[in-house]
């Protein structure tokens, strides 16, 4: 819905995300400028499974990747911050609330993995942003 109004010029594929990284010839991969990896729920509680996810996605394309490409992870918390988690019934209330502290060196969300091995391997971060979008409203 969003993105109608540009369907000329975007491909859309519905496929595990992994298996499709996976499908892209070489060529493929060096033509990508940027690589937004957000194809997982995340869960406070329950991390890993989203980590593990976007971390498969990555080594994907990993060897593949030209020097020059922009790598993204959506949902993270960055260090120093704190989250509060809400867990709710289905009729929408509030069963259990948490608080998590993020650590001061890494970021707590699906690019956690990614972040770790990227900043191991000699890649470097341009900026960490906070960025909440809700329909039409940037803050």
């Amino acid at each position: 819905e969003y993105t109608k109004e540009f369907a000329d010029v975007i491909e859309y594929v519905t496929s595990d995300s992994v298996t499709y990284l996976e499908s892209l010839s070489d060529e493929d991969v060096q033509n990508i400028d940027l690589f937004y990896f957000d194809s997982y729920d995340f869960s406070v509680p329950d991390p890993v499974p989203s980590q593990l996810h976007h971390y498969r996605e990555l080594a994907a394309v990993y060897k593949r990747l030209k020097h020059n490409v922009y790598l993204a992870v959506d949902d993270n918390f960055l260090p120093g911050n704190w989250v509060e988690w809400l867990t709710k019934d289905d009729e929408g209330n509030i069963i259990n609330k948490s608080i998590y502290e993020v650590g001061i060196y890494r970021i707590l969300g699906k690019g956690t993995l990614v972040d770790y091995f990227l900043l191991n391997n000699g890649w470097f971060k341009i900026f960490e942003m906070l960025l909440i979008l809700d329909k039409d409203i940037l803050y």
